[in-house]
């Protein structure tokens, strides 16, 4: 079994993780850590055409708004067909947080009202709480600010590419992780020092088992599941003052660091262990 990792920087710990277990699981499997913006994307593709990886695992966020990863995925699928966790279709929704917001839309599954800068900001006028005005690419709630008018995020955006969403009261929040279309758990993030967008360096986080979390937010996430058939993926739920759920937004590759700290499970294990069984 061949497995081509794509990446920006083999040294981050969830890279490091994947790779201990691959090697773990199996010393026949072959493991190639490829960045597609500065390797050799030639050579690659001349060696998915004379012995053809199984998987290749992106484990790039997209955050530079440059996708040029996805287009090496395409052209090696071309050659011959592989395995693309996530696959280039699902990485083009969800990389974006407002074709997620659509997404969310279309499916009838509760979302903060969202629009894009460009759009007329009159949709959400009538919107009672404040913004938070993000940009479409982003992780660990960066770039992301709060205004108390619509005025303000328009004034604020630095271009196109940002979203204005009305800000939620926040009640609980919690950040679950399925892996292989389960449920494996999820951290419930706490406001240490009343900051408002919370992030795992930020929050007190405590583990929960699935058969812990409330029923609403195992049966969001499982609608999600259902939905896409996304191999691995992070998903924030938030619970309002109200106590009625949204989804927050999903992570394609979310880091495990925090996660495998915080509850003792073996993410990098599931993942990889569940790969091989497919």
């Amino acid at each position: 079994m061949k497995i081509c990792i794509f990446q920006t920087n083999a040294k981050t710990h969830s890279i490091i993780r994947i790779v201990e277990e691959l090697n773990a699981l199996s010393p026949q499997i072959q493991i190639n850590l490829f960045n597609p913006f500065s390797d050799d994307v030639d050579r690659l593709l001349d060696e998915h055409s004379n012995e053809p990886y199984t998987y290749v695992v992106n484990r790039i966020t997209g955050i530079k708004y440059n996708d040029y990863d996805l287009e090496v995925i395409d052209r090696l699928e071309e050659l011959s067909p592989l395995t693309s966790l996530p696959s280039t279709k699902q990485s083009r929704i969800f990389r974006c947080k407002y074709e997620q917001s659509k997404f969310y839309l279309q499916h009838g599954l509760t979302h903060p009202l969202t629009i894009s800068v460009k759009d007329q900001p009159s949709k959400i006028l009538a919107a009672k709480n404040s913004f938070l005005l993000k940009p479409m690419r982003s992780n660990q709630g960066r770039g992301i600010s709060i205004h108390g008018h619509i005025r303000e995020c328009i004034e604020n955006a630095f271009d196109d590419n940002f979203i204005i969403q009305e800000q939620i009261d926040n009640h609980r929040e919690w950040r679950v992780i399925a892996i292989a279309g389960m449920i494996v758990g999820a951290l419930e993030k706490k406001d240490k020092e009343n900051i408002q967008i919370l992030n795992a360096a930020n929050s007190n986080l405590s583990f929960i088992n699935t058969n812990q979390l409330p029923k609403e937010v195992v049966s969001i996430v499982q609608e999600v599941l259902e939905n896409t058939g996304i191999y691995y993926f992070g998903i924030d739920i938030l619970q309002d003052q109200q106590k009625r759920y949204y989804i927050l937004e999903l992570n394609l590759c979310p880091g495990f660091e925090y996660f495998e700290r915080s509850s003792n499970l073996n993410i990098a294990k599931i993942i990889t262990s569940s790969l091989i069984s497919i």
